[in-house]
């Protein structure tokens, strides 16, 4: 009834916004399907695109550039369906993935630009009567800011139901799901963690603020004043829009997705509509007509209190540049805005990447147009900065004892740090495992990946979970979550646990 109600009200938000064009003359980029390049620049990465297209790596990539306030480039090449023959067009319709969550960041700036919250508001107050919950920590002085700048200490993970029915739709589903993934593991607003959960819960502060629906929220508030025409929370099956099929590397279908938190990684949208939101985030948006004063646009992208400097609401802060990407299963996608060169590119394609097609031509895109950049924030410098192999320290080293919070029981976890630099972890009684890749950054940041079974929602214990451990030192203990990923009959999921530790 939900999904009924809300395709209702998108039809009539499109009339609406129709009028609202005419009548306002908002700023419009007006393309026809294919622009044709005249900047000879760019000209060796269509031709990439094309070999990527021929040699069978990708099925479609959507390119839109704005440059100095013109659309020098708009257009799909490849097919958005392989199967049905159907070309990809600047209007094609591609999961996001992450880059949702600059749009769900924007969504909440809307609601404190209308001051009906602060970023300073406590989200439990917003969210009632669901909450956020913690072990050690006050869940109530959790922010709105912290959730926005992925503060919150929220785990990283993801719920993909194979039954649609399945998907939370009511208040209580929805507040069921929260208490499953909204759980603080790490002091708020102290480490960065990446959450697609935590903007789950800033899908549910426009929900629970407004009375209305996430997209008939999104739908008033900004895809309709930014002409975004044919973007969507999630996938809507019933309409009749120009979806991309999604596919695995091999070019297989990999279906539709829909996946938890749409804010998080489940939006929708095409190449045409996302460069109307840069124009916005760009600052060229009339200011009357804007759904952000400049100032709130500014602190989204560089926020004065984020406990990263590489991060800001919603956005990627890489000092020269600001990106907001994603790679889900079947899709691959990338908006990168260097403001002060007035440049902003959308890259959108429709396969499994693990390598980043889309993001790889929006550098080529950058570099070809902005050769002098000079780039604050490169591959290696993040490496150096936040992926630094563990070595001994004395820190850390001996015997560690604690508990996993987990699903309806406690389990036993141990961590041995031994002088050889090797790490070991043992759950309960099973036996130790040596850890290959640990990460220990300068940032204190604890990061590695395991197996072992750990009692979750939907998990039958058939298989062991493949488990991220993320951990900092906190007042004399070890602090954080496993984030444990799995499948059932039911679908994928991953959810996180509390964790804590004591030196032996």
């Amino acid at each position: 009834m939900q999904i009924i109600r809300c395709t209702s009200l998108l039809i009539f938000y499109f009339f609406v916004g129709s009028l609202t064009n005419c009548i306002s003359q908002q700023p419009e980029i007006v393309i026809p399907d294919r622009q044709e390049l005249t900047d000879q620049r760019l000209t060796s990465v269509r031709d990439t695109i094309l070999s990527w297209v021929d040699q069978g790596k990708i099925p479609s990539m959507s390119v839109g550039v704005l440059y100095q306030e013109k659309a020098i480039w708009l257009e799909g090449l490849g097919r958005a369906d392989i199967q049905q023959n159907i070309p990809a067009t600047p209007q094609t319709i591609y999961p996001l993935g992450s880059m949702s969550k600059s749009i769900s960041a924007t969504g909440v700036m809307t609601l404190v630009e209308q001051n009906r919250i602060e970023l300073d508001s406590r989200v439990n107050e917003l969210l009632a009567p669901g909450r956020l919950s913690a072990y050690r920590w006050d869940a109530d002085q959790v922010k709105v800011w912290h959730i926005l700048n992925c503060a919150a200490g929220i785990p990283h993970g993801w719920t993909s139901f194979n039954d649609p029915a399945d998907y939370p739709h009511t208040d209580g589903e929805k507040d069921e799901l929260l208490r499953h993934y909204g759980i603080i593991t790490l002091p708020p607003g102290q480490f960065f963690n990446y959450s697609n959960y935590t903007f789950g819960v800033a899908d549910l502060i426009m929900e629970r603020v407004s009375g209305l629906s996430l997209q008939d929220y999104l739908q008033r508030e900004l895809f309709t004043p930014l002409g975004m025409q044919h973007s969507y929370t999630t996938y809507f099956p019933q309409l009749e829009v120009p979806y991309a099929m999604t596919y695995h590397r091999d070019l297989t279908e990999a279906g539709r997705l829909n996946s938890v938190p749409y804010g998080g990684l489940g939006y929708y949208s095409s190449a045409e509509d996302l460069l109307h939101y840069a124009q916005f985030h760009l600052k060229e948006w009339p200011t009357e007509q804007s759904p952000l004063s400049p100032a709130n646009i500014e602190q989204m992208h560089h926020f004065p209190r984020s406990v990263t400097r590489r991060f800001g609401l919603g956005w990627h802060d890489m000092g020269h540049a600001l990106v907001s990407n994603g790679s889900v299963t079947g899709a691959n996608t990338n908006l990168t805005l260097v403001p002060e060169s007035d440049l902003a590119i959308v890259c959108l394609t429709n396969v499994t990447s693990f390598n980043g097609y889309a993001d790889q031509i929006a550098q080529r895109i950058m570099d070809a147009l902005l050769p002098d950049l000079e780039k604050q924030v490169t591959y290696e410098k993040y490496v150096a900065e936040y992926e630094n192999p563990y070595v001994y320290n004395e820190q850390l080293a001996g015997n560690w004892r604690g508990t996993i919070r987990a699903y309806g029981e406690d389990l036993t976890i141990r961590l041995s740090f031994p002088k050889s630099g090797k790490v070991f972890v043992q759950i309960e009684d099973g036996a130790p495992q040596q850890i290959e890749e640990v990460i220990y950054n300068r940032h204190q940041l604890l990061n590695f990946q395991f197996t072992g079974k750990i009692p979750l929602p939907q998990y039958d214990g058939s298989t062991p979970n493949n488990n991220e451990l993320i951990l900092y030192p906190w007042e004399g203990k070890l602090v954080g979550h496993i984030a444990a990923a799995f499948s059932s009959e039911a679908g994928g999921f991953r959810y996180g646990v509390y964790v804590e530790l004591d030196k032996e």
